[in-house]
């Protein structure tokens, strides 16, 4: 089996490949394209060297992201972080949305010293892709306008601060929104094991005289 050319994604290298007609940046540390088309990527295989989120407003894409296939469809965020590998992406015709990079070490000050932060975009490497409602939508495009007028106003003497500001606004509200996904499923969870210890018991106290998986699903009150 021949080995697969993985090809590192640099902010810097995004920025010099990068048409300016939907592009902003700041330095070589942001980085925003507000036409998914025009973002430079390979056809192939690349590990991202910065931290990478597509917002998307119409179409749909499906892609491996560390071998595992993944989806995106309209008012989902895809997070790739730093070391990630993506690979295997169909894009559709009608696929649109605002891209945001971030280099490693913007994204680490940015974080830093936030720790529920952190533990939340810990937990977005196995949830990667984060559904928004239409006012989640709208907000963080708001968000991105915000971030294209700051990074344009290059004679404001806060220019930077106001965009680490504006920044870790959208990462707590992305972050709020990966806690509700995070509880969600928890809960799930919970009254897994819940089901699970009443079965024990059930199956303990009945065994001799029930063998029906539908008894004990009418027990439990779950369809069988």
């Amino acid at each position: 089996m021949s080995k697969k050319h993985v090809r590192d994604i640099h902010l810097k290298d995004a920025i010099t490949r990068s048409s300016k007609t939907s592009v902003n940046f700041m330095g070589e540390d942001l980085l925003l394209f507000s036409d998914f088309k025009d973002v430079p990527i390979p056809h192939k295989v690349f590990k991202m060297d910065c931290t990478f989120a597509v917002i998307c407003y119409s179409g749909s894409a499906n892609f491996a992201l560390n071998t595992e296939q993944r989806s995106i469809k309209r008012n989902d965020i895809i997070l790739v972080n730093t070391g990630e590998t993506v690979e295997s992406y169909e894009v559709a015709d009608d696929f649109n949305g605002m891209t945001i990079f971030m280099s490693k070490n913007f994204m680490d000050d940015l974080i830093m010293n936030y720790e529920d932060v952190s533990h939340l975009l810990l937990f977005s490497r196995t949830h990667p892709v984060i559904h928004l409602t239409d006012t989640d939508a709208d907000l963080f495009r708001n968000y991105y306008k915000m971030l294209e007028y700051k990074i344009a106003e290059v004679h404001n003497h806060f220019r930077k601060d106001v965009i680490r500001s504006i920044l870790r606004a959208w990462i707590y509200e992305l972050s709020n929104i990966l806690y509700r996904d995070q509880q969600m499923i928890e809960n799930v969870k919970r009254r897994q094991d819940v089901l699970f210890a009443e079965f024990l018991k059930l199956v303990e106290a009945n065994f001799r005289t029930e063998k029906r998986v539908s008894w004990y699903s009418d027990r439990l009150c779950i369809s069988s």
